[in-house]
């Protein structure tokens, strides 16, 4: 048998379980902030101009809403298929995961190129360059993880 590839400092199997966790942590933590924030809108005086665009601003919470609530479903699906090695779990994560980096790829130049200010120009473009970074790191330990599962190297 062969042993576990290592990535780092950890195997595969061991980054898989602590992206899964990091994913269902700050979506849940995301999930609740963004609930924080449709009450508080909600509890707005309609007449009240303190939001302008209030529907837009609802809108987008909702929006986020839904992203991190996928976010949590698709961190359980990922820990639940490293824990019991189903791939066709793990692969439905990777197309997720390859999504996350093109999605965050095309939101780094829009706010890039969106950004007046010299400041916000760079918050938005190291904040973008560390989320492509964290997404691809992580697309690669779980397609590292599928194969060495489909090789017959990892055996817990």
């Amino acid at each position: 048998m062969v042993n576990e590839r290592n990535i780092c400092c950890c195997g595969a199997s061991s980054w898989v379980r602590i992206i899964s966790w990091f994913q269902i942590v700050g979506n849940s933590l995301l999930l609740f902030i963004v609930i924080f924030g449709i009450v508080a809108v909600a509890g707005l005086d309609p007449k009240d101009e303190d939001i302008q665009n209030k529907r837009a601003v609802m809108t987008a919470m909702a929006f986020v809403f839904i992203v991190s609530f996928c976010g949590i479903f698709m961190g359980i699906l990922l820990l639940k298929g490293a824990n019991q090695q189903r791939t066709a779990f793990l692969k439905a994560w990777l197309i997720y995961g390859v999504t996350a980096v093109i999605v965050t790829i095309i939101a780094t130049i829009l706010n890039a190129t969106g950004s007046s200010h010299p400041s916000t120009l760079g918050t938005a473009v190291f904040s973008g360059l560390f989320g492509i970074g964290f997404n691809f790191f992580s697309v690669i330990c779980v397609h590292i993880h599928v194969k060495e599962i489909n090789e017959g190297v990892y055996i817990p």
